[in-house]
């Protein structure tokens, strides 16, 4: 059986898999993935799926989702100690209805207790009261707003559904409410024009002032030799206090920045800006983990559940021993 072939749950061979996990003695991150979004973005890499019907909904909740979770319960219960992170992902896991989450949360076996960093990702103008209130008694302890930008006229051009500043407010104040640590994701220079400066640092500007988040993640195109990293960090240097309060990171410390900017073709994660007070509690969130300076080599298993495809036709799914058991296309029968 070549393991790098298979596109459908019930080809795994899951016998064999419980084998290679049992030899495992790496820390272990678990991916849960939403494929729907409210609209397709341009810039996404991630090819989510738009959500046309109930039915669609279902299917994946209902049937395909619980079957892969089903097929891994004796793995994630083997190993519940050796756990170190949870991150519910997508397309738009906010999409979900909160019978829906509540549902899922409690298939997870032994998710409430477990130690394992959990997060959450939200699209600002898609969640809902009652689903942080489950985050909250399952014992979340991120959430990432995926604004990407504040700017209006950027968003529409890249199909991105825009959620008010009210909104995004009343978001941030529920979030601290219940004392999670709040994740920022940007994307820099989506209209590769100079202009581009000045909406990143308006962006930043509103965050500090208005959300003031333990990370902020920027995304950026270098498509423009004009937008380098210099113009990333001066730009958050100028809007937050950085010396005193936070720090920067670049994503891979052992790439030098002049080589890792000309090799830039499409939007990827680049920098992050942390709390310096709260970095030693973010080491072990999703994106975290998956840093090279934050673990030994490759000796970190990821389990990625659900179906997850992109424009690259490649699974994201990362597993030591095997890349790819995840479905692959739009059949979740």
């Amino acid at each position: 059986m070549d393991i790098n072939k298979l596109k459908r749950y019930d080809e795994i061979d899951f016998p064999t898999i419980e084998k290679l996990w049992e030899n495992s003695i790496n820390p272990i991150g678990v991916y849960i993935h939403s494929p729907f979004c409210p609209s397709i973005c341009e810039y996404c890499i991630y090819a989510g799926t738009l959500l046309k019907n109930k039915e669609e909904y279902d299917k994946y909740y209902d049937s395909y989702l619980p079957k892969i979770i089903n097929l891994y319960k004796p793995i994630l219960e083997k190993k519940k100690d050796s756990i170190v992170s949870w991150f519910f992902g997508g397309g738009t896991p906010s999409m979900m209805e909160p019978k829906t989450l509540e549902k899922l949360l409690k298939s997870l076996p032994n998710f409430k207790e477990s130690k394992g960093c959990k997060s959450f990702e939200i699209h600002p103008a898609y969640w809902s009261v009652e689903q942080l209130d489950l985050l909250k008694e399952y014992n979340f302890d991120n959430v990432t707003i995926c604004l990407q930008t504040l700017d209006r006229d950027t968003l529409i051009k890249q199909k991105r559904v825009p959620a008010t500043l009210e909104k995004i407010i009343e978001l941030t104040k529920e979030i601290k409410k219940r004392n999670f640590s709040i994740f920022v994701d940007l994307i820099s220079f989506l209209n590769r024009k100079e202009s581009d400066i000045e909406i990143l640092a308006n962006d930043l500007e509103w965050i500090y002032n208005h959300i003031s988040p333990d990370e902020v993640s920027i995304s950026t195109l270098f498509q423009n030799k004009e937008f380098s990293y210099g113009t990333v960090k001066a730009c958050f240097e100028s809007k937050f206090h950085i010396e005193d309060q936070y720090g920067i990171e670049h994503y891979d410390e052992n790439l030098p920045i002049e080589i890792f900017i000309e090799k830039q073709e499409t939007t990827i994660r680049s920098f992050r800006f942390f709390k310096k007070e709260t970095k030693e509690k973010l080491k072990t969130s999703f994106m975290f983990f998956m840093d090279p300076q934050y673990r030994s080599g490759d000796n970190i298993d990821t389990i990625a559940i659900g179906s997850y495809k992109n424009k690259d036709t490649q699974s994201r799914s990362n597993i030591s021993h095997f890349n790819y058991i995840e479905c692959n296309n739009d059949n979740i029968d």
